[in-house]
C-alpha cells in the first residue's frame, strides 16, 4: 500500500512537471519561427501601418514628435540624427534598456543599441528597427554582443526550431517584447482620439505583423483567418502574414523621370550616364534594397573604400540635393572625415555594379556623441546612373 501511494505521488509530481513544460512551451510559441525576422541574414524588424485620410505632413509631425520622446527615455545617448521632411524620413539611434529580471538584490539588463528609420508617405508609415547590438556588462566589464549572434533562429532556437535556446532565451523573448512594445505605441500616436486606441490583444498577436491598419473609429477589427492567406474584409484588420526575409531581388535599373538631357563630361564610366539630380528618387536608394558604398579618391588602384553599415538617404539642403550616409560607432571614418570630395554609390542587393553614383562635396557636419553613429552630409555635384 505504501508502495502504490509513494508511486501515485511520483506519478502527480511528474504530471505537473510535464504541464508546467507543456504551458511555457505554449507560451513560448509568440517567439519562435517568424518572431525574428532576418534580411540578408541581418536581423531586421519592420511594420506598415496604414492610415486612412492622414496626410504625409501630420503622419511626419506626430512621428517626430513620438520619437523624439522614446529618445529621452533611460537618459542614455539616444537622439534624432536627422530628418528629412521632403522624403518623409526621420531616423534616430537608441540606446535604451532591457530588463531581463529586477528584485530588491540584483538587476539584469542589457542596453539595447539600434537605428530606427521611419519612413512617411500619404496614409502610410513605415518603421524599420535593424543594427541592432547590445552592451551587457558582465563581470564588471562591458561586452557587445550584435542582435545576430543572439536572438536570431540559427542562435536562439533548437535545431528543429521548436524551442528556444537555454541561454538565448532570455534575450529573444525581451527583444521581441521590446519591438511589440515599440510598434504598439506607434499605433496609438498615429490614433485620432484617446477612445479609438486600441488594447495591446487588438494590435498584437502571437503572428508577427507586417501591415496593421490605423482606424480611427470604434469597430472591433475582423477575426484574422487561419490561412496564411489574408481573407477579403470591409472591417480595418491586421494583416496576420508571417515576416519572412525578402529574396535577394535582381538587380534593376534606378527610375529615371524624363528629363531634358544633360551635357556629358568626359570621366562618365562606359555603360552609365549623367542625369540631374532631382530626377532621382529616395525610393532609389531605399534602406534595405542595397548597400551604399562611399570612395575616396579618383585613382581606382588607390581608392578608399566605405560601407555605411547604419545606412543612409538622398534629402535636401537649401533646395539642393543631399545624400545622407550612416556609420556605426565601431566604423573607422578617419578617411572620410579628412576628405573634401567623395562620391556615394549604391549597389542593389545581389548586385555587384552600382545603379547609381553621386559626386559629393562634403558639408560640415557635427561630431557624434561617444559610442553613437555618425552621419555625414554630401552635396550632390553630379549624378550618374547605369544605363
Amino acid at each position: 500500500m505504501r508502495k502504490n501511494y509513494t508511486l501515485l505521488i511520483i506519478l502527480g509530481l511528474l504530471t505537473c512537471f510535464s504541464s508546467s513544460l507543456l504551458a511555457q512551451d505554449d507560451a513560448d510559441s509568440k517567439y519562435l519561427v517568424g518572431a525574428v525576422p532576418e534580411v540578408n541574414g541581418k536581423v531586421v524588424f519592420s511594420r506598415d501601418f496604414n492610415i486612412p485620410g492622414m496626410s504625409k505632413e501630420e503622419i511626419m509631425s506626430r512621428t517626430e514628435a513620438w520619437m523624439d520622446a522614446l529618445m529621452k527615455q533611460n537618459n542614455n545617448n539616444s537622439r534624432i540624427v536627422f530628418t528629412d521632411a521632403d522624403a518623409g524620413n526621420v531616423v534616430a539611434s537608441a540606446d535604451h534598456y532591457i530588463v531581463f529580471s529586477h528584485t530588491a538584490l540584483s538587476l539584469d539588463r542589457t542596453r539595447m543599441i539600434y537605428i530606427l528609420t521611419a519612413t512617411a508617405k500619404p496614409e502610410n508609415l513605415k518603421l524599420e528597427i535593424d543594427k541592432i547590438r547590445y552592451i551587457y556588462n558582465e563581470g564588471g566589464k562591458d561586452e557587445t554582443f550584435p542582435a545576430e549572434e543572439m536572438i536570431s533562429d540559427d542562435y536562439a532556437l533548437n535545431k528543429a526550431r521548436t524551442k528556444l535556446s537555454r541561454g538565448y532565451a532570455k534575450w529573444r523573448r525581451k527583444t521581441v517584447d521590446y519591438v511589440d512594445s515599440l510598434f504598439l505605441g506607434a499605433v496609438n500616436m498615429l490614433r485620432e482620439t484617446e477612445q479609438s486606441r486600441r488594447n495591446e490583444a487588438d494590435i498584437l498577436g502571437a503572428n508577427r505583423q507586417t501591415t496593421i491598419v490605423v482606424a480611427n473609429n470604434e469597430e472591433k477589427p475582423a477575426a484574422a483567418p487561419v490561412e496564411a492567406k489574408p481573407a477579403e474584409t470591409v472591417q480595418p484588420v491586421v494583416k496576420a502574414e508571417p515576416v519572412v526575409a525578402e529574396p535577394k531581388p535582381a538587380p534593376t535599373p534606378v527610375p529615371v523621370a524624363v528629363a531634358e538631357p544633360v551635357q556629358q563630361t568626359s570621366n562618365v564610366p562606359e555603360g552609365y550616364l549623367e542625369v540631374d539630380a532631382d530626377t532621382i528618387t529616395p525610393e532609389s536608394i531605399a534602406a534595405g534594397k542595397g548597400r551604399l558604398v562611399i570612395a575616396i579618391g579618383t585613382d581606382i588602384f588607390n581608392m578608399t573604400t566605405l560601407t555605411a553599415e547604419a545606412g543612409g538617404s538622398l534629402g535636401k539642403q537649401q533646395d539642393k540635393a543631399v545624400v545622407y550616409t550612416i556609420f556605426t560607432p565601431e566604423q573607422d571614418v578617419t578617411s572620410l572625415q579628412k576628405a573634401d570630395k567623395y562620391s556615394v554609390r549604391f549597389y542593389p542587393n545581389g548586385s555587384e555594379k552600382p545603379t547609381v553614383i553621386f559626386d559629393c562635396k562634403k558639408l560640415p557636419s557635427q561630431p557624434a556623441m561617444e559610442g553613437m553613429p555618425q552621419m555625414f552630409a554630401g552635396e550632390v555635384e553630379r549624378v550618374i546612373v547605369s544605363q
